[in-house]
């Protein structure tokens, strides 16, 4: 497990940085921070697989909102 956690960790919180990409500058210090703390909360909640299901669930969550919110935030690509 003490592998597992922050390989997670680290998958989630870089295909959610991803989704920030066309982002302005503010709402991509935002979104970071909040991928950020999402992360770090799949590190403090994995004691159990248990845990560790649900933080990578709430994760993901977060990552989808975060680039919801860019969407809207951010001007639409010209092109």
């Amino acid at each position: 497990m003490t592998i597992l956690a922050p390989t997670v960790a680290a998958v989630v919180m870089f295909l959610a940085a991803l989704g920030t990409r066309g982002m302005g500058p503010v709402s991509q210090a935002f979104s970071l921070a909040v991928i950020a703390g999402a992360g770090t909360f799949v590190l403090l909640a994995t004691r159990t697989l248990v845990t560790l299901a649900v933080a990578v669930v709430l994760a993901f969550i977060a990552g989808v909102v975060v680039r919801s919110i860019g969407a809207r935030v951010a001007p639409p690509p010209s092109g």
